[in-house]
């Protein structure tokens, strides 16, 4: 059961407010399954898809080696209806073990610049205090303050109980009736 919230966005009492926290604490039970199922399944996925990346692996591994063993000459094997394999000679790259020694080396060779790029960026947790600062001194370019929206902060009771289960207690002390004070300790108010 959905709340119907009102057009204007404005309730006619604070008092209702507690609906919208039931409400509040029904969606975000309802969420946090969503997510533990949603990080199940992502993990039985990943582990589904690392066996089918190992079993492909292996599978191409045992094509190259088959190859290399029974046709050596042979780069492209054919299978009609089926498809074809090729071997393919691995493109070299150079992997960089000291960074270091490699651009002082570069530098010594005059090729350093042609080869390393900077980026300057803003540091945005720094430049917050230093526009603070600067801000009172003078009218800053480049920049605008952003006030920002105002919002709430919610925390939850960790016994509160959704809108569905405060009915059903409801429900059930209406037609079963208050027989002692004790039952009252189960009743949500």
């Amino acid at each position: 059961m959905s709340l119907q919230i009102p057009d204007d966005h404005v309730l006619d009492s604070v008092v209702e407010i507690d609906d919208v926290l039931q409400e509040i604490s029904s969606l975000e039970k309802e969420k946090a399954h969503i997510d533990a199922v949603k990080k199940y399944r992502a993990r039985v996925a990943d582990e589904k898809l690392g066996n089918i990346s190992s079993r492909l692996e292996e599978y191409r591994e045992v094509i190259l080696k088959t190859m290399l063993k029974h046709s050596p000459d042979k780069k492209t094997l054919s299978f009609p209806s089926v498809g074809k394999v090729s071997i393919r000679k691995p493109k070299q790259k150079w992997v960089v073990e000291d960074e270091l020694l490699l651009l002082n080396w570069l530098e010594k060779n005059e090729v350093r610049d042609s080869v390393v790029e900077i980026t300057e960026r803003v540091n945005k947790k720094k430049l917050d205090g230093v526009l603070d600062k600067l801000s009172k001194k003078e009218e800053l370019v480049g920049v605008k303050l952003d006030q920002g929206k105002e919002s709430i902060s919610i925390t939850l009771d960790k016994n509160c109980k959704s809108k569905d289960e405060y009915e059903e207690d409801h429900q059930k002390f209406s037609s079963e009736g208050v027989k002692n004070i004790e039952d009252l300790a189960d009743l949500s108010i």
